[in-house]
């Protein structure tokens, strides 16, 4: 894996308001991507792919829909450590 410094990130727009940058590229087992969502944004229709996601919340708030269920997530003040 190579790490991927800010200024030479894959960016992808991944519809209105909806923002992916690639954080490391190469032989990779989880493509890690950052995104940059504005309010009331999202990804549109459903969809599903083979694997597994990881989401770590910086600020705000997210729902998403996983299996029919929907969960609202909102970052965390402290770890737990």
């Amino acid at each position: 894996m190579r790490l991927v410094h800010p200024q030479n990130r894959k960016v992808l727009e991944a519809g209105p308001g909806v923002r992916m940058e690639l954080l490391a590229w190469g032989n990779t087992v989880m493509e890690p991507h950052l995104f940059r969502i504005a309010p009331q944004a999202g990804s549109g229709e459903s969809y599903a792919h083979e694997g597994e996601e990881f989401l770590f919340l910086l600020r705000g708030e997210l729902k998403i829909a996983l299996a029919d269920e929907e969960y609202s997530l909102k970052r965390r003040r402290q770890f737990l450590f």
